[in-house]
Parts: C-alpha cells; sequence; structure tokens
C-alpha cells in the first residue's frame, strides 16, 4: 500500500461532481498553461506530450484540450473536503453562480480545458500567497491556499488516464505529481473573473482587495522556476 498525492495550484475550481467525487475544473484561457508534473524519479511511462522543464528533476506535460483524466490504483471514498477559506467558494466572489451543466456532468464546453476527476482523500494546504485577500469590504482578509496537496491511498504504480485524448503516464505507487494551471504571463491581473464562464447564467464578478503580506508562505514542492506565475489573481476555488 502506497501513498500518492497530487499538488494543486491555478486556475481550477473544484468542483463536487457525485458524493464520492471531486473534479477540478481547469479553466480554458490563453494566457495560462495546464500542465502536469513528474519527478523524473517516478517516471515510469508516458506517451503524453512532453514540454520544456525549468528544473531538470521534473519533467512537465501538457494537459491536452478537453481532457478527462481519471486515476488507476486509487482508494476511493467520500468526496474530499477542502479547507475552507483557505480556497474561497466560486459564490464567495461570484455571488450569482450557477455552476454549467456541462461542468457537473464532466462534458466538453468552450470555457473548460480539462476535468482531473479524483475520488476520496484528504486536502491539506501545502503554501499560501504572500498577501491576504477578500472579495467584500465588510469581509476579514484572509490567507489563500498557494498549493494543496490531495492525499490517498494506492494499491500499486498509478496510471493516469486521459480518456478524451487516449493518452496514459503510469508513475510509481508512492509519487507526488503536479497538476498546475498557471500564468504565462505573472502580472495578467483579473484571472479570477474568469470563473464566471464557468456560470450558466451572466453574472458579476467581485474585485480582489489585497490585504497586507503577511502569510506564511509555506511548501512549494513543485519546481522554483513557475511559483512566480502562481499569483493570488488565479487562486484555486471551490464548489459548492
Amino acid at each position: 500500500m502506497g501513498s500518492f498525492k497530487i499538488v494543486f495550484a491555478g486556475l481550477m475550481c473544484h468542483a463536487k461532481t457525485a458524493t464520492d467525487m471531486r473534479t477540478a475544473v481547469i479553466v480554458r484561457d490563453g494566457n495560462h498553461q495546464p500542465r502536469l508534473w513528474v519527478s523524473v524519479t517516478d517516471l515510469l511511462d508516458s506517451n503524453f506530450n512532453e514540454e520544456p522543464s525549468p528544473d531538470p528533476d521534473w519533467r512537465a506535460f501538457r494537459i491536452r484540450s478537453d481532457a478527462r483524466i481519471h486515476f488507476s490504483n486509487l482508494a476511493g471514498g467520500p468526496a474530499a473536503v477542502l479547507p475552507f477559506p483557505d480556497v474561497p467558494r466560486v459564490t464567495d466572489f461570484i455571488p450569482r453562480f450557477v455552476p454549467l451543466d456541462e461542468m457537473l456532468a464532466t462534458q466538453r464546453h468552450n470555457w473548460v480545458r480539462a476535468y482531473v476527476e479524483y475520488s476520496g482523500g484528504n486536502f491539506e494546504v501545502l503554501s499560501y500567497y504572500p498577501q491576504q485577500i477578500r472579495f467584500q469590504d465588510t469581509k476579514d482578509y484572509e490567507c489563500r491556499a498557494q498549493a494543496l496537496v490531495w492525499t490517498t491511498d494506492s494499491s500499486g504504480d498509478v496510471t493516469i488516464h486521459d480518456v478524451t485524448n487516449n493518452r496514459t503516464l503510469t508513475v510509481r505507487e508512492d509519487s507526488l505529481i503536479g497538476i498546475t494551471q498557471l500564468d504565462k504571463d505573472s502580472n495578467a491581473p483579473g484571472d479570477h473573473r474568469l470563473y464566471r464562464h464557468l456560470s450558466k447564467t451572466q453574472v458579476g464578478v467581485l474585485d480582489i482587495d489585497l490585504g497586507q503580506e503577511v502569510c506564511q508562505k509555506g511548501i512549494w514542492p513543485l519546481p522554483e522556476a513557475i511559483v512566480t506565475s502562481a499569483t493570488v489573481e488565479c487562486t484555486s476555488s471551490q464548489w459548492p
């Protein structure tokens, strides 16, 4: 029995799509790069499209358009609970948000780059953005998660299946992998507004109000070169 971990970071909504399932809904946007990160010592086999990596200890793979990613040899269980307010609810900054039918059914949509489905497991925060943020001036400033880690038991080597694009990647049972949707340009403002495209009705989006830099950074386990792209503007979210 192994312990398998996924580090999630960037512009994605962790939606509860069944009683035993969460799905990381990766927002489609041309200014972001969806990537799968695997340590060179954990990778066993792959036919995913490889991309240049800034770190020789890590391999980077492109998450292709319309990907629907599943995992083999992982334990199931009730849908994982995400920490709050560390990971804001979409309705915190889009009060009238109503999720797309396609999103809840993990079906193709023009504003969804990919779905990553996972059952059971547990979440914890690895690192925080330096600045506290809030979305309404009547609310307190809060530290928000920059990198989350999801952990579950594995019963052997884990195969990552992109069902839509007929791609597979296999890693060791005790691997830590990364799934990110981070900026190509770290100065791009207002990324959190892109979540409005996951709503079935037209909705307004509240501004991010930046507070003081008082949050403890914590651990960033993925290549250090990409951490500058993980800005608070593309904070991950959860629904409901």
